[in-house]
């Protein structure tokens, strides 16, 4: 026994001496960003701060654990304590355009968003329009609001119920209103990168104008993705198709968005709507690109 206890001893000093406490300068630029809610940075600290001293790696990962346990804590309280009106987030975009000479046109482009995402739930309301004039002749028309309700059973799953109402006459309908309830599930969800899709029946109530209404219950999918490339450089594609006996119809939305200043950024969008109808009264596809300045806050 008296040669087995300094043995040990042998053995255990070498890790204990190498073992090393955070140096100051690094526990508080890690303690500064995930306080300010800046996790990718605190992960990048981390792991240059593990590569120059190895010695205490160790102390650094325990070190982001704890401050990760105390922050999600703190935001766990302060969302239980938030009101109804409290914690949404805004988000305005608008563009324009006008062209005179041998072509006249003129163009306006604009969305307002609210988005507030609780502990348990997450609202979401939209409102956009779009609206083109070329040599006289509207090209396109589309108007649209809308408002989605996710119930959160845990990190990845949850219930949704939408509502939204559209006009687009350039679609070949004057109005159409949807009603659905289902499911979603995110199957990525990191601080860079997020994505989740979901699949709802819905009820359709389309006006046609002069080609009558029609009201019919369709299968929804949808998908939602967002990559941040960089601190100021995000990338997003949003998806959804509805199956509605012989009538589809396919949109989908691909966005890259660039951080200028503070709250202002500057949104390069490509949007596509397919409608496959069973009564064609106009175009199938329409797309559209466009540059916006966008303001959250």
């Amino acid at each position: 026994m008296r040669k087995i206890l300094p043995l040990a001893v042998l053995l255990v000093a070498p890790a204990m001496a190498q073992a090393a406490p955070v140096p100051k300068p690094v526990a508080d630029m890690i303690r500064d960003a995930v306080e300010s809610g800046d996790l990718s940075a605190a992960n990048t600290i981390a792991r240059l701060a593990k590569k120059s001293s190895p010695q205490s790696a160790a102390e650094i990962d325990a070190l982001i654990s704890r401050l990760k346990a105390r922050a999600d804590v703190r935001r766990r309280i302060k969302l239980r304590r938030q009101r109804f009106a409290q914690g949404w987030k805004s988000r305005i975009e608008f563009g324009a355009s006008n062209t005179t000479g041998t072509v006249t046109s003129t163009g306006v482009t604009g969305t307002v968003s609210l988005v507030k995402d609780g502990l348990r739930w997450k609202n979401a309301s939209t409102a956009s329009v779009d609206y083109l004039r070329h040599n006289g002749a509207e090209q396109r028309n589309r108007y649209f609001v809308g408002h989605q309700s996710n119930f959160k059973f845990n990190d990845r799953l949850y219930a949704l119920g939408l509502a939204s109402w559209e006009g687009n006459r350039a679609q070949g309908f004057r109005s159409r209103a949807i009603a659905s309830a289902g499911f979603g599930y995110s199957l990525i969800n990191v601080p860079k990168m997020t994505l989740s899709v979901e699949a709802s029946p819905a009820l359709r109530e389309t006006d046609y104008g002069g080609g009558g209404r029609g009201s019919q219950f369709a299968i929804r999918v949808a998908s939602n993705y967002q990559w941040a490339l960089t601190p100021k450089v995000t990338l997003t594609e949003d998806g959804s198709f509805f199956r509605e006996g012989r009538d589809q119809t396919l949109m989908s939305e691909s966005a890259l968005t660039m951080k200028l200043i503070d709250a202002l950024s500057a949104r390069i969008s490509y949007r596509l709507q397919r409608e496959a109808k069973s009564r064609p009264l106009a175009k199938n596809t329409d797309t559209t690109s466009r540059i916006s300045l966008v303001y959250a806050f």
